[in-house]
């Protein structure tokens, strides 16, 4: 992904990516992103620099995705859809929602992972 021109919005679906490296100079996707049905997408590692979507950020039936701890620098973003992740602990998605000052919804979302961290060992 290295040497992608800028975008305003990101768009990944059915690749073969484990991470994300090579978006790290992303800090801003004011159309949205989109990661969904990724089967071998692990991390979001690769967006530490992404700091605001101004759209909706969707991360959707990633079968293997275990962190959110890629988007460590997201502090802004409109409205997160996160479900369908099957290894994705609970906890993840409230670090995330906090992250963005949208604290306390993630318990509600439908994700396959455990139902905390120390459970899920994610942390």
């Amino acid at each position: 992904l290295a040497g992608a021109p800028p975008s305003k919005e990101l768009s990944l679906s059915g690749t073969g990516l484990t991470d994300l490296h090579g978006l790290e100079g992303v800090t801003a996707l004011p159309g949205g992103m989109t990661l969904s049905q990724n089967a071998s997408l692990a991390t979001l590692d690769g967006m530490s620099g992404l700091v605001s979507v101004g759209e909706n950020l969707a991360v959707v039936n990633n079968v293997t995705l275990s962190s959110l701890h890629g988007l460590s620098s997201l502090s802004s973003v409109s409205s997160v859809d996160v479900e369908g992740n099957t290894q994705l602990a609970t906890c993840e998605v409230d670090w995330l929602l906090g992250r963005v000052g949208m604290t306390g919804v993630g318990a509600g979302w439908v994700n396959g992972g455990a139902r905390n961290c120390q459970a899920g060992g994610t942390h």
